[in-house]
């Protein structure tokens, strides 16, 4: 890469990453693809193109749930603007983590029948983990929060468990 004018080709696209040595590679959805043609010339934003259909990764298409299923209220609680705008990212991402492991499990029950006993059934799945079964209980004493009146909402109290006896 020798002329400016190349340099202000390579500037212009996006998902271009240059090398030292002068190597130019497309990176895009954790696919990288180098390319051969020299900046600027009319062979090298065909094989950017090329490159970029390449590393295109379509959405995934969303799961076929069954209405009131305790997968249904995840999904709406994890697209529901309150979850998005109220949360930081850092907790939305450990939510959505906590959230999808239960309702990868347990995700076709309908969740009006959830009861007390039930929640505390998920919290002894992990057991051997008192972090992470606090966890799961926060997350889902906010997601049924946000999801129903409190009559309506199955009683999560705080039976937490000790981390040292």
């Amino acid at each position: 890469m020798s002329r400016p004018d190349e340099a202000a080709v390579l500037l212009k696209l996006k998902y271009l990453r240059l090398e030292r040595d002068g190597r130019v590679y497309v990176r895009r959805n954790g696919r990288s693809i180098r390319l051969r043609e020299a900046p600027g010339s009319e062979a090298f934003h065909i094989e950017y193109a090329r490159a970029l259909e390449a590393t295109h990764a379509p959405k995934p298409e969303p799961l076929k749930v069954q209405p009131e299923s305790l997968a249904w209220l995840v999904n709406r609680y994890t697209a529901s603007p309150h979850f998005l705008h109220a949360l930081k990212p850092s907790t939305q991402a450990a939510r959505r983590r906590i959230l999808a492991k239960i309702s990868e499990q347990h995700g076709h029950k309908r969740f009006r029948m959830m009861q007390e006993r039930h929640v505390r059934q998920l919290r002894d799945e992990r057991a051997d983990s008192p972090e992470v079964a606090n966890a799961r209980l926060k997350a889902l004493r906010a997601m049924f929060r946000w999801a129903s009146p409190k009559r309506r909402r199955p009683t999560i109290r705080r039976p937490m468990f000790r981390s040292s006896p």
